[in-house]
């Protein structure tokens, strides 16, 4: 009988394999930061990543959370290092900046 751990982990990679995509819509068009779908995601993985056993991955959205609950927006390399912990967390295939562009590291995303 599988762990119901491993049941909520596997439920939650394929659940991340589609927050990847939100991410990096949100990484090509500023505008998407403003989406419900992006802020839902974040806070999604803020709340229950740690609690299935990826406390750094939760640490990482939580902090973009509070950011966004600010009224700020999150800058590219914070968004940038989750896309690579969502993929190195789940072994998703691509999870990797799209931008090493030293100048658009700090960058906010609208300033892209």
């Amino acid at each position: 009988m599988p762990d119901v751990l491993d049941n909520l982990r596997e439920r939650f990679k394929l659940r991340c394999a589609a927050d990847i995509e939100v991410l990096r819509a949100a990484l090509d068009d500023p505008s998407e930061l403003g989406g419900d779908a992006f802020e839902t995601m974040i806070h999604r993985l803020a709340g229950f990543a740690g609690s299935i056993g990826f406390p750094d991955l939760s640490i990482l959205a939580a902090e973009i959370d509070e950011i966004i609950a600010r009224g700020e927006r999150p800058d590219v390399a914070r968004l940038q290092s989750l896309e690579v912990a969502l993929g190195a967390a789940f072994g998703l295939p691509g999870a990797a900046p799209k931008n090493k562009n030293a100048s658009d590291k700090n960058a906010d995303v609208g300033d892209r």
